[in-house]
C-alpha cells in the first residue's frame, strides 16, 4: 500500500482513491496491514472533504499501531483523528488527539511527520485565539522550518506569526511578519499567495495607497478569496468608491470560510455603512456581528483549550511518571535475577578460593611444624630448613594474592554502580554471600 500513501503525498486522490477500492479488505494477512488501509482512507477521506460519519476506523487504526509499537503511523493516526473532530467542531478530544500526536511523533525521527503536527497545532491556537499557545507553537515550527531549510515551510511559518500578531493588534510585528513570508513567497501555493499579497496591501493602504493597489492587482491574479475582496473593499473606500467598497464587502462576506473570517468581514461592512450614514444598516449589521460574536463566546465557553492542554500534558506526564516506576521495578527484577545467578557462580568460585586458602594455611602450619621439630631435635640441617622456609614464604604470598584479587573486584563492583545505590547494595549482598 505503500504506492497509495505515495498517490496521496503527491495530491493524485482520485488515483489513490481508484487504488484504494481495488484492495480486499478481506485479503489482508495480518492486522496491521488492516489498519494502515484504514488510516490510508481516513487520510484520504479527510483530504479530499468527504463527509465523517465513524471513528471506528482511526480508533482500529491507534489500537493497532499502539501494539505494535509502530510510533510513525500511530502518530499520523493520532494526527488525522485530531483534524477531523476540529472540523467537526470536537474541539476538546481534536486538542487531546493533536497533542498525543505530537508526544508520539517525539519518539520517531520523521521531521516532515513532527512538523505537520506542530503546524496543526500553531494554527489551532490562532484559530481558538489562545496567543500564549499560539506564540509557544510558532516558535516550535518556525524552528522546525529552519532546521529543514524548507521554502514552503517557512513561508507558512511568519504566515502563523502574522495571524497571531494581527490577531493581538501588534501591526508591527505583523507587518515584519509578512515582509518575512514574501521572501518565500513562490513556494506557497496560488491561494496562499493572494492571500498574503492582500494582508501586504491592507498593511501598505494607510501610507502608500499605489502600492497597497499593486498588491492587489497581484493579489487577484492568483486568486479570489475573502481576503482579496475585504482587501479590495478597504481600497474602494479609500478612494471614495462607496458602491464598489460595500459590493467588495458583500463577497468577502460570502466567501468567508471560517467564523473568525467571517466575523472580520461584517465588522469591515459595519464599519463602512457607518462611514456613509446608512446607520440602519450599519446598526443591522453590527447585531449580526454581536450575535456572531456571542455565538463564538458560547461556543468557547463549552471548552477551554488551555485548561485542555494543560489537562493533557498532565495525563502524559502521569504515564512517564508510571511507565517510569514500571520500568524501575522491571530493572530491579532483572538486576536482583542477575544478582543472584552471579551470587551463585561466584559463590561456586569463592568456595574453590576458601579451599586453597585452608589449604595453604594447613601446609604452612604444617612446615612450620617441620622446621621447629628439626631445630628441637638439634640436628637442623640449614639447607632443609630454608627449603621449608622458602615454601612458607611462597604460601603465604599467595594467600596474599587471593584475598588481593577478592578485594579488587568487590571494590570494583562499588566503583561500576557508585551512583544506583540499589544495585550496588545487591553487589554488597552477593559479596557477603559469596565470602
Amino acid at each position: 500500500m505503500q504506492h497509495i500513501y505515495r498517490l496521496i503525498a503527491a495530491r493524485c486522490f482520485d488515483s489513490a482513491d481508484v487504488e484504494l477500492a481495488k484492495l480486499n479488505y478481506a485479503d489482508f494477512r495480518n492486522k496491521d496491514d488492516a489498519a494502515y488501509y484504514n488510516l490510508l482512507r481516513v487520510k484520504l477521506d479527510y483530504l479530499t472533504d468527504k463527509p465523517y460519519l465513524s471513528d471506528t476506523l482511526i480508533n482500529n487504526s491507534i489500537a493497532q499501531f499502539k501494539k505494535s509499537g509502530n510510533d510513525t503511523l500511530l502518530a499520523e493516526s493520532y494526527f488525522y483523528k485530531g483534524c477531523i473532530l476540529y472540523e467537526t467542531k470536537n474541539i476538546k478530544e481534536a486538542v487531546s488527539s493533536l497533542i498525543e500526536s505530537e508526544k508520539v511523533a517525539e519518539r520517531t525521527s520523521k521531521l516532515e511527520l513532527r512538523h505537520k503536527i506542530i503546524e496543526k497545532l500553531a494554527n489551532v491556537y490562532i484559530l481558538e485565539r489562545e496567543s500564549d499557545l499560539a506564540l509557544q507553537y510558532c516558535e516550535k515550527n518556525l524552528k522546525l522550518s529552519a532546521l529543514s531549510d524548507n521554502k514552503n515551510w517557512l513561508a507558512y511559518a511568519h504566515i502563523l506569526y502574522f495571524d497571531v500578531y494581527d490577531m493581538l493588534h501588534q501591526k508591527e510585528k505583523a507587518r515584519e511578519s509578512l515582509k518575512k513570508a514574501e521572501r518565500y513567497i513562490k513556494d506557497v501555493d496560488d491561494e496562499e499567495q493572494g492571500s498574503i499579497y492582500a494582508s501586504l496591501a491592507f498593511y501598505a493602504l494607510p501610507s502608500d495607497p499605489t502600492t497597497a493597489e499593486r498588491y492587489l492587482e497581484t493579489a487577484k491574479s492568483k486568486c479570489a478569496n475573502s481576503f482579496v475582496y475585504n482587501a479590495m473593499s478597504s481600497l474602494c473606500a479609500a478612494r471614495g468608491n462607496k458602491e464598489k467598497a460595500l459590493a467588495f464587502a458583500d463577497s468577502a462576506y460570502a466567501l468567508s470560510q471560517t467564523t473568525s473570517n467571517a466575523l472580520a468581514c461584517l465588522q469591515n461592512k459595519a464599519l463602512l455603512l457607518s462611514k456613509y450614514g446608512e446607520y440602519e444598516e450599519a446598526f443591522a449589521t453590527q447585531l449580526k456581528v454581536s450575535d456572531l460574536k456571542d455565538s463564538l463566546v458560547r461556543e468557547r465557553q463549552t471548552y477551554d483549550v488551555k485548561k485542555i492542554y494543560a489537562a493533557k500534558a498532565q495525563e502524559l506526564r502521569e504515564q512517564k511518571r508510571r511507565q517510569g516506576i514500571l520500568y524501575g521495578v522491571l530493572f530491579s527484577l532483572f538486576v536482583a535475577l542477575a544478582g543472584i545467578i552471579l551470587a551463585v557462580y561466584l559463590k561456586s568460585g569463592a568456595d574453590k578460593k576458601r579451599a586453597e586458602i585452608y589449604e595453604n594455611q594447613l601446609l604452612i602450619d604444617l612446615y612450620s611444624k617441620e622446621i621447629k621439630r628439626l631445630r628441637l631435635s638439634g640436628k637442623e640441617k640449614k639447607e632443609e630448613v630454608d627449603n621449608l622456609q622458602n615454601k612458607i614464604e611462597q604460601l603465604k604470598r599467595s594467600q596474599v594474592e587471593i584475598q588481593q584479587r577478592g578485594k579488587e573486584l568487590y571494590e570494583s563492583f562499588c566503583l561500576a554502580v557508585r551512583r544506583p545505590v540499589g544495585v550496588k547494595l545487591i553487589f554488597r549482598i552477593v559479596w557477603n554471600i559469596t565470602n
